[in-house]
């Protein structure tokens, strides 16, 4: 796997041929290396049965606090909440197939994600007592519930997701280090996919380098004209 920094300097090789590149900024590049990288995804693995590799998943660990008062169900002492938002999904998941729920403290315990209308009605059978299910409030925080009163004794949960900005979310995982920057770390790709995002980008900017430059100020879309001619 490359980094970001790396597939930037190859992006901005491929296209030395050009003498308008120092007009193209190296954040412009990042910019559209991660819509490619966000759309590369989304299309390879959107469909609810392909699994998610985890090389393109950051990791997160999340406190939890008791959330008696909540926006799914009032006075029930067996809703947890986690302290702090989590980072946006990439929104071309569905969450279930995005989000993993993990937890340490308690192997024998399985979560399972429901949308948030379907919350209000899950954790009450007595025959799901290793299940706990979770939400994502409008708060963007995650809400945990289920009839086995373990889950209040859960201090922390380890969240795992395809991120929509993984440099946004890197300071929030669990791979931060403040010593280096995100630039400088594996980008969230697989295998072959970096070469396919960096094509996605050369094709791009070749083909804004290649229009022809309208340099009369009259107001007139002049690369039209010059197509014809």
């Amino acid at each position: 796997m490359s980094t970001l920094k790396q597939l930037t300097y190859s992006v901005r090789e491929s296209l030395q041929q050009y003498s308008t590149t120092s007009d193209i900024t190296n954040e412009f590049i990042e910019f559209l290396i991660l819509n490619s990288r966000n759309l590369l995804i989304a299309q390879k693995f959107s469909n609810r049965g392909n699994l998610i590799p985890n090389k393109l998943r950051q990791h997160f660990y999340l406190d939890l606090e008791l959330a008696d008062e909540n926006e799914f169900v009032s006075g029930l002492d067996t809703v947890v909440r986690t302290t702090t938002k989590i980072q946006y999904p990439l929104e071309a998941f569905n969450f279930r197939n995005n989000l993993r729920l993990t937890s340490g403290s308690y192997s024998d315990i399985n979560f399972s994600f429901v949308i948030p209308e379907r919350f209000p009605y899950v954790g009450y059978s007595k025959w799901n007592n290793n299940q706990i299910y979770y939400t994502i409030g409008s708060d963007w925080k995650l809400y945990l519930t289920s009839n086995n009163p373990k889950v209040k004794l859960i201090e922390r949960v380890k969240l795992s997701m395809v991120c929509e900005n993984p440099s946004d979310a890197y300071a929030s995982s669990v791979d931060y280090n403040s010593s280096i920057d995100y630039n400088d770390t594996e980008f969230h790709l697989e295998g072959e996919m970096d070469s396919l995002v960096t094509d996605m980008v050369i094709k791009k900017l070749t083909q804004m380098l290649s229009m022809p430059e309208d340099k009369t100020n009259d107001a007139q879309d002049d690369i039209t004209t010059q197509n014809v001619q």
